[in-house]
């Protein structure tokens, strides 16, 4: 889900910063989650550079982020 928001948003330090478009609440009953499962889900992805700032996340790595979604 998140790697589809990372087209063309790098930035200068490489890093990816997205604002989500939608309520936690939106978005976790779009993949069929509850909210707080998306919440620990977001906090299980720290080791593979996601972040998360209120509505905002930030990847610090995207090829490795899609490495471990299997998506490179």
């Amino acid at each position: 889900f998140l790697l589809q928001f990372c087209n063309n948003k790098l930035s200068k330090n490489g890093t990816m910063t997205i604002d989500l478009p939608y309520d936690k609440s939106l978005i976790s009953n779009r993949l069929n989650i509850k909210p707080e499962t998306f919440s620990r889900a977001l906090a299980k992805l720290e080791p593979y550079g996601v972040k998360r700032d209120g509505n905002h996340i930030v990847i610090s790595d995207a090829k490795l982020l899609a490495k471990f979604c299997d998506c490179d």
